[in-house]
């Protein structure tokens, strides 16, 4: 999953230590839970609200929540999201995933580490299959890539599913097409 970039549609950012310490949690939050975002500078003059934003976690429109939604994904939870000082016609969900699959193929992909082995960036993302045919399907439907947080991978089902609803500002690429620069184009 990754934001087109435009100019005009801004990242977010928790607006309180409340919201900002609940999305950091690796488990699921209260229902009446809402996270309270705001804009990240630098600020566009005038904002375009589209169907996904980054907070840094992923931010949905109705469009894309109601494809996930019926899914009732064990590790993913939909949390609304209140933006504030932003004229918002739209509401919209934080996607809270919970699951993280360490599932790097680490042969097939190309990778920076620094000295300690640490990975610094993913230049080629392949995933381990062995890894994931041990996980029932529906517990890998969606899911963060455990060597790289910013990462989040979808089943083609799923991606299918979002892709038909046309969603504006969200780009969704096939791993062996996903390289380390793609936020950036």
């Amino acid at each position: 999953m990754v934001r087109e970039k435009s100019d005009l549609r801004p990242l977010l950012k928790p607006a309180d230590r409340a919201t900002s310490n609940a999305l950091a949690r690796k488990d699921r939050l209260s229902e009446e839970f809402v996270a309270t975002l705001e804009p990240r500078p630098p600020i566009p003059k005038k904002m375009e609200w589209v169907d996904f934003h980054k907070a840094p976690q992923p931010v949905v429109s109705e469009k894309i929540a109601n494809v996930i939604a019926p899914l009732r994904l064990k590790h993913v939870q939909l949390v609304r999201a209140n933006i504030q000082r932003a004229a918002v016609n739209h509401e919209y969900w934080v996607l809270h995933v919970i699951r993280l699959i360490p599932c790097l193929d680490r042969k097939k992909s190309v990778v920076e580490t620094s000295s300690s082995g640490a990975i610094i960036d993913i230049e080629k993302l392949a995933l381990d299959e062995s890894v994931l045919d041990e996980i029932p399907e529906p517990e890998r439907r969606l899911f963060i890539l455990g060597e790289d947080t910013s990462v989040y991978i979808l089943d083609k089902t799923l991606a299918d599913g979002i892709s038909a609803v046309r969603p504006v500002g969200l780009k969704l690429y096939h791993t062996d097409q996903w390289h380390g620069a793609i936020a950036f184009e």
